[in-house]
């Protein structure tokens, strides 16, 4: 753990900065961006909220005033016509709901599944081929980088042997989205490099949260309407991990929106604990707690803010590092404010539908 905050602490200018990783194509200030969006959906909740309680407040002066002059509100259909009406119109919106939303969003959700569990055989089929070297992954990180920076272990052999083991614990745990197509082919060219040219991340494995950013790959955060957003490129602080050597070999579960202290999502499922698969592994960066716990991964890329990395880490067995909040870059990456907009779009919905609802009422009530 000290080797590794030292490995880190030499990159930390670079990391902080990430300019240079910025291509003129992404939006360097998404997190601002997002952030503002989220405050202005919040702003408009609380006017819709606003609004519910004026309309309660005409529904009991005009039920209170009925009451006093003697009046029946003039209901069509009387009591039975309302809530006719409200049952019609309830299984109108569960109809097109069900038929169309949910269905279209269930089968994203199992084409997405099928992709992952595709990548998975593959992967199972190229390892039947591999010779495993199975005790690499029981070396400590110092060891196996000085291991690597000596040149006495080679890259796609560590690659190897971790990929066996993920995909290993992924299966009895359900800690890994998907593994990353590409990373034998980085592991080779970095054994091709001249000794002077290795960076301090040499060949390491890395497994980074499904939050993290990585080309050709969606960054949902567990949310289905995000199953689309697919990534141009790579996230600012895995570019530079990447060019400090480091292997990025498999993506890991996360919570709904990163905001739960579980691992469990509708796109990707549960994930367990390695110590106890009937306990949580502790979230939002749970798979990365499942899978360094099992063992399956050296060292790997979350995110934290309220716990995120610490809770898994305690519910593991593990080591983490949190840092200071805006020292390191989040560009390229899904963030929390993805997060908030998602939920608060939902309560705006809700509070949309009780709003009809009251006014419905009171409209009938008024009709004296």
């Amino acid at each position: 753990m000290v080797v590794l905050a030292a490995v880190i602490d030499s990159l930390r200018k670079e990391i902080e900065t990430g300019a240079e990783y910025t291509s003129k194509s992404s939006n360097s200030n998404r997190v601002e961006i997002e952030a503002a969006v989220a405050l202005v959906v919040v702003v408009v909740v609380v006017v819709v909220v606003v609004v519910v309680v004026v309309v309660v407040v005409v529904v009991v002066v005009v039920a209170t005033a009925a009451a006093a002059g003697g009046a029946e509100p003039n209901i069509p259909g009387g009591n039975f016509g309302l809530v006719a009406l409200l049952a019609v119109a309830y299984l109108s919106v569960k109809y097109v709901r069900d038929s169309y939303c949910l269905s279209k969003t269930k089968k994203k959700i199992l084409a997405r599944q099928a992709k992952a569990e595709s990548g998975k055989l593959k992967l199972q089929r190229r390892l039947e081929q591999a010779k495993i070297d199975s005790s690499i992954p029981e070396l400590c990180f110092g060891d196996l980088q000085q291991r690597l920076q000596r040149g006495d272990l080679k890259a796609i052999d560590v690659l190897l042997a971790y990929q066996a083991k993920a995909l290993e614990a992924t299966r009895e745990l359900n800690c890994v989205t998907d593994f990353i197509e590409g990373a034998e082919a980085r592991a080779h060219a970095l054994d091709k490099l001249d000794p002077s040219e290795r960076g301090p991340f040499h060949g390491i494995p890395l497994s980074v949260k499904e939050a993290v950013g990585v080309k050709g790959y969606d960054c949902t955060g567990g949310i289905s309407c995000f199953l689309d957003d697919v990534r141009k490129e790579d996230g600012v602080l895995l570019q530079v991990l990447i060019k400090q050597g480091a292997v990025p070999f498999a993506r890991t579960n996360l919570s709904q929106a990163q905001m739960s202290v579980s691992c469990s999502n509708p796109i990707f499922g549960e994930t367990c604990n390695p110590k106890d698969k009937s306990r949580t592994c502790g979230g939002s960066t749970g798979g990365e707690g499942a899978l360094i716990g099992a063992g399956a991964s050296i060292v790997g890329l979350g995110c934290d803010m309220a716990g995120s990395i610490r809770i898994p880490c305690h519910f593991c067995g593990i080591c983490g590092i949190k840092p200071t909040p805006h020292r390191l870059s989040c560009a390229g990456n899904y963030t929390f404010g993805q997060g908030i907009v998602s939920l608060v779009v939902v309560v705006v919905v809700v509070v949309m539908v009780v709003v009809v609802v009251v006014l419905v009422v009171v409209t009938a009530a008024a009709a004296t």
